[in-house]
């Protein structure tokens, strides 16, 4: 079973209780991404994420460093280019608890 299917299908991996907002996630989901199709090694730039997250670029880079903050991921840096490691789940640092209201 690939990663994105294990994350989304088991409770102890959820991504949605890793307490992401909306920019977090889809990031975080498109780098998870890159990682399964084992392009790895192939270096998404800040301008590449953003254009394809369809964000600004400089919220990509506060987000990034967010997601590294949260040990979700591990920034390289290499060359003047960044590689990101996805990290296991196991090092997150906590999330704070969200208080969700029902809609009506």
């Amino acid at each position: 079973m690939d990663i994105l299917n294990e994350m989304f299908q088991t409770s102890n991996n959820d991504l949605f209780s890793l307490g992401l907002d909306p920019f977090e996630f889809m990031i975080y989901v498109f780098l998870l991404q890159i990682f399964q199709r084992g392009e790895g090694k192939f270096v998404p730039s800040i301008r590449k994420i953003a254009a394809t997250c369809n964000m600004n670029k400089n919220t990509v880079e506060r987000k990034i460093k967010s997601l590294e903050e949260k040990n979700l991921i591990k920034i390289h840096k290499y060359q003047n280019k960044n590689r990101y490691e996805i990290l296991p789940l196991e090092k997150m640092a906590p999330a704070k608890p969200r208080g969700y209201r029902v809609a009506r």
